[in-house]
């Protein structure tokens, strides 16, 4: 049969109509959010290195060791310890995996704020008179935390609780005496749970970040430590954000079943992610309607005794750094996010510093084998605070290429953890950079004694300095307006710091603290007037530790003189050994004739039959050690004290 063309042409016009119909209601998608494509892992750093401590006379050596991927090196060093020494799938769920008829699932959590996660919703939420499609950014993050109007948005950051269950430990032999105890199963309130619970009440945060190092990894095989934490953190009702740390993923339960814990929380804000590493994921803070803030939690990886059940997932990794595609994710999300809403900053959260960490400490003379209290240094830079007490161990980034693309992306914080000993807040071109202050007594941490000393170590009878770090944000923009460290008041809040400010030391004759030798572990070293005619370093050992040489001042060289005062109370002697020694690397180039047992020690012993080698109690003596055998050889010169000795040294001199 045929049609006329008249016919045909209604029926033509008919189905366009009705075509322009449909497509009108179901609404034309301009933008929708892209899937994250699992990615072979990349680092931007790795290296191996070792750590090495001593106490009487026996090192615990833990080599971490990690993949090296692009064309940078870092490293991150798994501490170890022992018995008074100083020594880290299956289809995951993603938030474009989760469906909804709804693109916001609020869940109301106490009268003050409610959290939102946000689904990946491809709807467009409006239409503007132009007829072009209006995001909502609260669509572009994962977790929203909404803060009533009226006052500061506060933030608390909790750092590197790192519970221990002694009785957990996978071999006998892992902790000596003295450790078994101190970090037994119900000492965890003491150690930890306490200080914890004192924090948070004190400072009523609206949001809690965490990070890293929640646990002891190899201490939680059957997951116990990290199910009774998540409980206690529930037990706030108050958001937390946790990420990873290099000793997390060491639990044979796996990364997975970890992350399950948090992400079944309910009041825990977590998304695993296949990205590199677990938990990459955002939280924003809401006030007034408007998105103010927006954090980002990531993992740096790092975990150089990371379990076979955690690399099962196939995106842990220990290599230390981000992965490629982490960078993508954040980069295209922070551009995203500003976009719609240019007025929202940018914070950062993750476990181990980048190495532009280092240049920030630079600002106070030190790379963190100087110790500065920052609270108390006479040019201290505006907003600055905090504690410098350790050596950087593990930082990455070495061109600064992560760190100049968060600058310009917008981001102005980046918050750490790892470094126990270290609790600076340094804004450093404009990013403030800052490390937790440590939130337990697990693990290395530092301790005051009753004259204001801080020391870092494992185990002291000391008070231990714990804490938990304080960010307000302004109201009105979004900006941090204030920062600041609150201390337990039985772990240093109720010490009266004002009292306890930094001396400045007394020039001392020879070799000069800082630049020709530094020390480690549990030593101070302060310049005094020992008298009304001598000046001399006071060096005190609340533990064993060392004061360590430059060893490339002594290259070529024939001798080494100094002169020491031993008083009748420093008694205590090292292990076979007398009340003080020095430690030679290699061990054969210890020159001989010092009578000891030990080879790579020459041994000071007030029991010496060896006259040149005999302490005699409150007096200065001058000793010189023969060192023209060194040559270019030597790797380690220190001297190491006695737990509880001090001596008294000057006129250290190198010919």
């Amino acid at each position: 049969m045929k049609l006329s063309r008249t016919f045909l042409a209604i029926i033509l016009i008919l189905l366009m109509i009705f075509s322009a119909s449909c497509g009108e209601s179901e609404g034309t998608v301009l933008w929708e959010e892209t899937t994250v494509e699992e990615t072979t892992s990349e680092s931007l750093t790795s290296e191996s290195e070792t750590v090495e401590a001593t106490e009487d006379l026996e090192s615990s050596e833990t080599d971490s060791s990690y993949e090296t991927t692009e064309n940078m090196e870092s490293s991150v060093a798994e501490e170890s310890f022992t018995d008074g020494e100083d020594s880290s799938s299956d289809s995951i769920e993603t938030a474009s995996d989760k469906e909804s008829d709804e693109a916001l699932i609020t869940v109301e959590t106490s009268e003050d704020y409610k959290i939102t996660e946000t689904t990946e919703s491809k709807e467009i939420k409006e239409t503007t008179e132009t007829g072009e499609a209006e995001m909502n950014v609260f669509e572009l993050i994962d977790f929203t935390v909404s803060v009533p109007e009226g006052r500061e948005p506060i933030i608390l950051q909790l750092t590197d609780p790192q519970i221990i269950d002694s009785s957990k430990a996978r071999t006998e032999d892992r902790l000596g005496s003295t450790h078994k105890d101190y970090w037994a199963a119900d000492k965890k309130e003491e150690r930890c749970y306490g200080y914890l619970r004192e924090i948070i009440t004190n400072t009523s945060p609206d949001l809690i970040i965490i990070t890293g190092d929640i646990i002891y990894g190899e201490f939680d095989d059957n997951g116990d430590n990290m199910i009774e934490f998540v409980k206690f953190m529930e037990s706030f009702n108050i958001p937390w954000a946790p990420v990873f740390g290099n000793h997390d993923n060491e639990s044979k339960m796996g990364a997975d079943w970890q992350s399950e814990q948090f992400e079944n929380a309910e009041n825990c804000l977590f998304l695993q992610r296949e990205l590199t590493g677990n938990g990459n994921y955002t939280v924003g803070i809401e006030q007034g309607g408007e998105l103010t803030r927006v954090f980002f939690m990531l993992d740096s990886n790092g975990c150089g005794n990371v379990s076979a059940e955690s690399l099962a997932n196939g995106h842990t990794v220990s290599y230390v750094g981000f992965g490629k595609d982490q960078i993508d994710w954040y980069t295209d999300t922070a551009k995203k996010i500003t976009n719609v809403s240019p007025k929202t900053r940018f914070s950062a959260a993750w476990h181990i510093q980048p190495n532009v960490f280092l240049d920030a400490l630079a600002l106070y003379d030190t790379d963190g084998t100087a110790k500065v209290f920052i609270d108390y240094v006479e040019n201290r830079y505006d907003g600055d605070f905090g504690y410098i007490g350790a050596k950087l161990k593990g930082e990455w980034d070495i061109d600064k290429s992560v760190f100049n693309g968060l600058k310009n992306l917008g981001f102005d914080s980046i918050f750490v953890g790892h470094e126990h000993q270290n609790s600076a807040s340094i804004v450093y071109e404009g990013v403030r950079l800052q490390y937790g202050m440590k939130s337990s007594a697990y693990d290395r941490l530092n301790y005051v004694d009753g004259s204001g000393n801080i020391e870092g170590t494992y185990y002291s009878t000391d008070t231990p300095w714990v804490g938990g770090s304080v960010i307000k944000l302004s109201e009105a923009d979004g900006t941090i307006s204030d920062a600041y460290i609150y201390y337990c008041k039985e772990a240093g809040g109720e010490i009266d710091w004002d009292s306890f400010k930094p001396v400045k030391d007394e020039a001392v004759n020879g070799l000069q603290k800082n630049t020709d030798f530094t020390t480690e572990s549990g030593i101070s070293v302060v310049g005094v007037k020992f008298d009304e005619s001598v000046n001399a370093y006071e060096v005190s050992a609340a533990n064993q530790g060392k004061v360590k040489i430059n060893v490339d001042l002594l290259k070529n060289k024939s001798k080494f003189t100094f002169t020491v005062y031993v008083p009748d109370t420093s008694t205590v002697k090292l292990g076979g050994l007398g009340e003080f020694a020095i430690r030679t690397k290699p061990n054969e180039i210890e020159p001989e004739g010092d009578g000891g047992s030990y080879i790579g020690y020459i041994d000071y012993n007030s029991s010496s039959n060896v006259d040149g080698y005999r302490i005699r109690f409150d007096e200065w003596q001058t000793f010189t050690v023969d060192i023209s055998a060194f040559g270019e050889k030597c790797t380690e010169f220190a001297f190491v004290i006695a737990n509880g000795n001090k001596i008294y040294l000057r006129d250290m001199t190198i010919e």
